[in-house]
């Protein structure tokens, strides 16, 4: 995996989308998160981006907390493919999350 820097046309154009949108470095800490994305944990992205903020937290559709290795992006990334449409509950919602990790040239 490689380090993700947005341009501030690409932020534009993700803050435009109608869906969550949040965009994780290699060592799988939050580095940007829409508007959309915020909004599911009802709160700013600021707020969620804030320095020592905790990483927004997921649950299965039943409530039960999921453990960061199960996470749709840690197995993404540590599988090094896609995984699609995985119905999660974020903050009072079900969403389908799929992560699809973006991968140096060397793998």
């Amino acid at each position: 995996l490689r380090a993700v820097a947005l341009r501030e046309s690409d932020s534009s154009v993700l803050e435009a989308l109608d869906v969550g949108v949040m965009v994780y470095g290699p060592d799988l800490a939050l580095r940007y998160l829409n508007a959309r994305a915020a909004a599911c944990w009802a709160r700013s992205a600021e707020e969620l981006m804030a320095p020592g903020a905790p990483t927004p937290a997921f649950h299965t559709v039943d409530g039960s907390p999921l453990a960061p290795a199960d996470t749709p992006v840690a197995r993404a990334a540590h599988g090094r493919a896609t995984v699609r449409d995985v119905l999660l509950r974020i903050g009072a919602e079900p969403w389908s999350v799929t992560a699809t990790p973006r991968l140096s040239d060397a793998g």
